[in-house]
């Protein structure tokens, strides 16, 4: 017992020595490292002077026109200045915001001031560049007009599921471009498949959609499209072969009931007219008139039909009705409602 008391005496002893010695080196090493410099610490005598940012490099992260720079995220890019919204353009007029802070709020970045009417400028953010003044008349900023389609048209694929569609499309874009009726009059029988949607199956075109479809190509007559399975596809493919004669706002009522089915098809291609001439679809129709030194491209009759779409409800319906009845075309009949 003598001998084991013995022993955890001096294991422990030694312990207490290799504790202490442990204990030494690291406050060797503290008092070295703070004596001096460590190797990654540069002083001021000895860094290089960082140069300041170029003045390119201020505008990395600036707010570019016509986008919103909220509080504390910098600054507008260029000679754009943040407008403080104290209105708001609605129905033609400037709408006051009340108990709006500009401190919380923050502002649209606008070169307002440039004699340029840009697409987010409008006669309550900037007076200066959308209404007329000095100048007798307002610049809008233009938009790129949308590419024309320079390829041939393609036969719209339809769904992946129709196991037989690879087959008939190639025959209906033959049909479409050799403009012979004999391969839509010997169009195969197409086998009886059902697709599953949901809850609900949904048969495959037969012969007589296939045909009516092959025929509406040929003929190049949208009024051949089927009345029911493939309707949607063929009249989608006349609309899409058609974009690449949309040179003039005139395409829009030309195309009614040719490629443009829907009273709503004819405004859309109106007002995209309406953006790219005049940089915003929401300006008013009364504002370009009186304001614009001119409408071209467009037609009175284009303009009268913009101006009545921009009533509301009963308003619009009397509108309509009003210039059809003045103007005698038949196509502003879908638009009254007769």
């Amino acid at each position: 017992m003598r001998n084991i008391a013995l022993i955890l005496i001096l294991f422990l002893a030694a312990d207490t020595v290799w504790a202490e010695s442990v204990r030494e080196r690291l406050r060797r090493a503290r008092t070295e490292e703070t004596s001096q410099p460590h190797a990654d610490t540069v002083t001021q005598d000895t860094a290089p002077l960082r140069s300041a940012p170029a003045a390119a490099d201020t505008q990395t992260n600036c707010v570019a026109p016509g986008r919103f720079l909220y509080p504390g995220s910098g600054d507008c890019c260029g000679d754009a200045q943040p407008y403080i919204q104290a209105s708001y353009l609605k129905g033609g007029q400037c709408i006051e915001i009340r108990n709006s802070d500009p401190a919380k709020t923050g502002g649209l970045c606008l070169e307002c001031g440039d004699g340029l009417c840009s697409v987010s400028e409008n006669k309550c953010n900037c007076p200066a560049d959308c209404l007329p003044g000095d100048r007798g008349h307002v610049v809008y900023e233009q938009k790129e007009a949308p590419a024309a389609h320079s390829t041939a048209p393609v036969i719209a694929r339809l769904d992946s599921s129709f196991t037989q569609t690879d087959m008939f499309t190639t025959l209906l874009a033959e049909a479409y471009e050799t403009g012979d009726v004999t391969i839509c009059r010997s169009l195969p029988e197409p086998k009886k498949e059902s697709v599953w949607y949901d809850d609900h199956a949904v048969s495959t075109p037969g012969r007589a959609d296939w045909h009516s479809y092959c025929m509406a190509l040929v003929m190049r007559d949208s009024k051949l499209c089927p009345q029911f399975n493939l309707k949607s596809d063929c009249r989608e493919y006349f609309q899409k072969t058609a974009e690449r004669d949309n040179n003039s706002p005139a395409f829009c009522l030309e195309q009614m009931d040719v490629t443009l089915f829907r009273q709503w098809d004819v405004m859309e291609c109106l007002t995209l007219w309406k953006e790219k001439v005049f940089g915003n679809r929401h300006r008013s129709i009364n504002d370009i008139v009186a304001y614009s030194a001119s409408t071209r491209p467009f037609a009175p009759l284009e303009i009268e039909i913009l101006r009545c779409h921009e009533l509301p409800g009963k308003e619009q319906r009397n509108c309509f009705l009003q210039l059809y009845r003045e103007s005698g075309n038949e196509k502003l009949r879908k638009f009254s409602g007769w």
